[in-house]
């Protein structure tokens, strides 16, 4: 648990871009520019040890068996995606920091507040939105298997899926009444 008095924060993200050190995706060229960058950051700040890496895992392993990576100037390169979250973890635990994942969170599929507000507003009634929990490990169990094995290796894991599921499903509103999600796959603040 982190000490809000004694602890900071560095967040670094741009819009579509997965955290690796050195290559892009399809689509988002220039996202290798963010990962040379934060390396760049942490270097020039001695006091961040911990690194925590997380992504819209399926936006990235799911197509093209994940292997839809670039190199720096926009070619395929033959790599995946996630042999390229290897290389990262790889390069900051050599370079001494400790490495938090967040695995993928169980999306809901669609627009969670504006379907709760349809709902209400026209049935009278806030519905269940949620998913099967077996669907949501089937659709990760790749990324899951991944996460594990470096979970094996001594690297912390954030597993959301036994945060927010239960044993039969994986609800979008909480027991009371909490709306999990921001839209539809973006966790809500609250």
């Amino acid at each position: 648990m982190l000490n809000p008095r004694s602890s900071s924060f560095l967040g670094f993200g741009a819009r579509g871009c997965p955290p690796l050190a050195r290559m892009a995706t399809q689509g988002h060229r220039q996202c290798h520019l963010v990962g040379a960058r934060v390396l760049e950051v942490l270097e020039q700040t001695p006091s961040v040890r911990t690194v925590v890496l997380h992504a819209r895992w399926s936006s990235y392993t799911r197509h093209n068996n994940g292997n839809n990576v670039l190199d720096t100037q926009g070619n395929p390169v033959k790599t995946s995606f996630l042999e390229e979250i290897d290389h990262t973890i790889g390069t900051l635990r050599e370079r001494g920091y400790r490495v938090v994942l967040v695995g993928p969170v169980p999306e809901p599929g669609r627009p969670v507040p504006q379907t709760v507000m349809r709902r209400a507003w026209y049935e009278g009634q806030i519905p269940e939105i949620s998913i099967p929990r077996d669907a949501y490990e089937r659709r990760y169990a790749a990324v899951l298997q991944w996460l594990a094995r470096w979970e094996d290796r001594g690297v912390s894991v954030v597993w959301p899926g036994q945060i927010f599921c239960g044993p039969e499903r994986c609800p979008a509103i909480d027991s009371s009444g909490q709306v999990i999600f921001f839209d539809a796959h973006h966790l809500s603040a609250e």
